[in-house]
């Protein structure tokens, strides 16, 4: 009887875990965004406990999870449910990638990029999956809370709903490419994880998404300022060069029909 209940116990416990939480999936297990009391400021780069969730809009609703200044989850709500992957954050000027599965073609995914204020966030340009850009959108959403922080429980992976067998291996692969400028990019099970570019500056590649043609990163350095300290990228990749098709920086300028091409070098 003991034991039966315990087991009772146990799966209320884990079904109000997956169920009424929010949560951010990563490395081996599942973390959990645990609410907590919410500051009127704060410090993005500070590294402090868990990072923070700013939250905006209204039809169209976006939870964005952000630690060191580096967005690291979160997910938007309109016609679709969207999860955001990555991006980057200075305390206004906020860069996200973000993909949906109800969608498909050239709208599986997108980059935004916003400008934030305390009572409302600004969409300023967006760039979908085939490199096409939306400029000068002015669609503001307003603030529905105060920042607030974040702190990463971990709860063990036996209840992630979408957790990853021990026998499987995660898809890895790495694309090579340019010359003068070079690119390297990781990348594992469709996400950009990992990679830097070398040209003029240093930059680390934070975050992205690539489907095997179609190639999205943001990419940061310190060896830049203002709007230049980071750009998102969107690439049209083939067998033998890559295409750089679209760019936005960090104050939302966009350049687009770049068409700059860069030699495969890993072939």
């Amino acid at each position: 009887m003991i034991f039966a209940l315990a087991l009772i116990a146990l799966g209320l416990f884990s079904s109000k875990v997956l169920f009424e939480g929010r949560y951010f999936q990563g490395g081996t297990g599942l973390f959990r965004l645990a609410e907590g009391a919410a500051p009127e400021t704060g410090s993005f780069r500070s590294g402090s406990d868990g990072g923070i969730v700013i939250e905006f809009g209204n039809l169209d609703f976006y939870s964005v999870w952000i630690k060191d200044g580096e967005v690291i989850g979160g997910h938007a709500q309109g016609s679709a449910y969207w999860e955001i992957l990555g991006g980057v954050f200075d305390g206004q000027n906020l860069q996200l990638i973000m993909v949906t599965d109800d969608q498909d073609n050239c709208n599986e995914w997108w980059s935004h990029n916003f400008f934030v204020e305390s009572s409302q966030v600004t969409l300023r340009t967006s760039v979908n999956k085939c490199g096409e850009a939306i400029v000068e959108q002015d669609v503001v959403y307003p603030r529905t809370g105060l920042v607030r922080p974040i702190q990463m429980k971990y709860i063990p992976s036996v209840f992630a709903p979408n957790s990853v067998a021990p026998t499987m291996i995660p898809a890895e692969e790495t694309l090579i490419f340019g010359d003068s400028e070079s690119y390297y990019v990781r990348i594992v099970d469709e996400e950009v994880v990992s990679g830097y570019a070398q040209g003029s500056a240093d930059w680390e590649i934070l975050s992205g998404v690539y489907d095997g043609i179609n190639l999205q990163i943001i990419m940061t350095t310190p060896d830049r300022s203002n709007c230049y300290e980071w750009w998102s990228h969107n690439f049209i990749v083939e067998d033998s060069q890559v295409t750089l098709r679209t760019s936005v920086n960090k104050c939302g300028e966009a350049i687009v029909d770049r068409n700059v091409v860069y030699p495969r070098t890993d072939n």
